[in-house]
């Protein structure tokens, strides 16, 4: 994860009770002691619709360079060491059942990302034959949640077109598979508010010729 990281999100498997996350959530150094003033406090708790994927911010008076907090305190996370994230199981779901057990999970804090996310670097690939599918290269790893929203094929009215998704281990890769086989006529990036980073990507259209394998961007 990048240093200057303001949000992740948690998603659970199945729909979590509103108002038990708070003191629930944690990030832990190298040596397992929790980074005091690193998360944003709680409540509001910041769920999707289904209440499944619960967003987390990082307090952000730490993380813009010159503000008090990040002068006085320093940046929540440190360039080139390790942080774990750890979900209490005391968490509950919608019935009100806690979590079958807690989850830990490291990271490496990478450098800062302060470029904008700029869809006019990504490598964007077209079917050559019917059912091939269409991929997308990022260049870098990009929020899952933001990839979802933001990407989207359309056919010549601007439609979407049904299909299937997928996006690699890493988050650099995406690719679509037209439901009903054939080239997508049209991919487009549409605004859907700011990266984890605070960046907002830019809006931007692909379009190909049937089988050509190459893109034009408007």
């Amino acid at each position: 994860m990048p240093a200057n990281l303001l949000r992740f999100s948690v998603t659970f498997s199945g729909a979590m009770e509103e108002g038990s996350a708070a003191g629930r959530l944690a990030l832990l150094d190298a040596e397992g002691v929790e980074l005091p003033g690193v998360l944003l406090g709680m409540p509001p708790e910041l769920w999707d619709r289904e209440h499944r994927r619960l967003t987390v911010l990082l307090e952000p008076g730490r993380i813009k360079r010159g503000l008090q907090p990040n002068v006085q305190a320093g940046p929540p996370l440190g360039e080139g060491g390790a942080v774990t994230l750890a979900v209490d199981a005391r968490l509950r779901d919608s019935s009100g059942a806690e979590l079958l057990a807690g989850v830990r999970r490291t990271y490496r804090v990478g450098a800062p990302v302060r470029s904008r996310v700029d869809p006019a670097l990504w490598e964007v690939r077209w079917p050559t034959v019917a059912g091939d599918a269409l991929v997308v290269r990022f260049g870098r790893p990009l929020d899952r949640t933001l990839v979802r929203r933001c990407l989207v094929v359309v056919d010549e009215g601007g439609h979407p077109v049904p299909g299937d998704t997928t996006l690699d281990d890493d988050a650099t890769s995406w690719t679509f598979t037209r439901a009903l086989g054939g080239p997508a006529p049209a991919l487009s990036t549409r605004p859907c508010g700011p990266s984890p980073c605070g960046s907002t990507p830019a809006s931007k259209t692909w379009r190909a010729t049937p089988f050509a394998g190459s893109s034009t961007a408007t």
